[in-house]
């Protein structure tokens, strides 16, 4: 049997498939008892049917750090971590997610390390052979062209992010024109993020935006640097800061996924546009 009717006659048992956030975790399984049973058996079992012609698989786990939020998922890792291992020959594994500070918890949690031999790779951001691959698609699809330049603007005006740059082709494919400038700005206008932003803002310490503050000015070298204790202590009032004070606030900001560790004392807000929404107040309070 081919690996594609392989593939189909397994998926063919599965009658639900997904991840439910944060509270819940996978749901994959055949319809029981208890429809929030993860069936690691019926995961072995397709993963075996798929190995059977000796083929090497690539493997890829989207948005694998919702096990890191819930302790509970703990022996779920253990599990799959036994899994992995067992086909490690044959399997090649590639784990991603959209929050890098989850994906370091998973990765690097003592009771319940998924892969102590992984190695974190830092991919490039996509640029124009994206841009023009989507724009060949564009084409077959449509018989209209975009120009690259524009198309270049846009994407950089999205963040550089692939799922709504998609999104934006998307609606000007049915809008049948080539007008991506004014079809990025509405959807901006309709992605606005204003009140959610705010309302990060407001939940957090003063401390902690101080820290954010700090971490967008254009001349920061790290949070632990005599300029940035000054630049904070003066936001707060205060003469200076102690250590402590600042990883207590890095440490909480990590853990609420707004900030990243990119290095040894570095980080990144993990929400280029939560990081735009900070500036345009700091520029409207100067």
């Amino acid at each position: 049997m081919s690996s594609s009717k392989t593939l189909l006659k397994w998926l063919d048992q599965i009658s639900k498939i997904g991840i439910k956030t944060p509270l819940a975790g996978i749901d994959i399984g055949r319809d029981r008892n208890n429809p929030s049973d993860v069936e690691l058996d019926l995961v072995a079992d397709g993963l075996s049917a798929l190995l059977k012609n000796g083929k090497p698989m690539l493997l890829v786990l989207d948005e694998v750090q919702h096990l890191a939020t819930n302790k509970e998922f703990e022996p779920l890792v253990f599990a799959l971590r036994g899994l992995l291992d067992s086909q490690r020959q044959h399997i090649k594994v590639l784990f991603t997610g959209s929050s890098r500070n989850g994906l370091n918890q998973l990765f690097r949690r003592r009771k319940a390390p998924l892969f102590s031999s992984s190695q974190q790779i830092d991919l490039p951001e996509l640029g124009s052979p994206f841009l023009e691959h989507l724009n060949h698609a564009f084409l077959q699809a449509t018989g209209r062209s975009l120009r690259l330049a524009e198309c270049q603007a846009a994407f950089r005006q999205l963040k550089k992010v692939p799922y709504d740059y998609q999104q934006v082709l998307d609606i000007l494919m049915r809008a049948g024109h080539t007008d991506i400038t004014s079809i990025t700005q509405s959807y901006l206008q309709n992605l606005d993020q204003g009140d959610e932003h705010a309302n990060i803002w407001k939940s957090l310490k003063a401390v902690d935006q101080a820290v954010l503050c700090c971490m967008l000015e254009p001349d920061y070298q790290g949070p632990y640097t005599p300029e940035a204790n000054r630049f904070m202590a003066e936001r707060l009032g205060l003469d200076q800061l102690d250590t402590a004070t600042i990883q207590n606030a890095l440490n909480r900001l990590k853990k609420n996924n707004i900030i990243a560790s990119v290095g040894h004392g570095r980080y990144e807000l993990e929400d280029p546009n939560l990081a735009d929404w900070i500036r345009y107040q700091q520029d409207s309070e100067s």
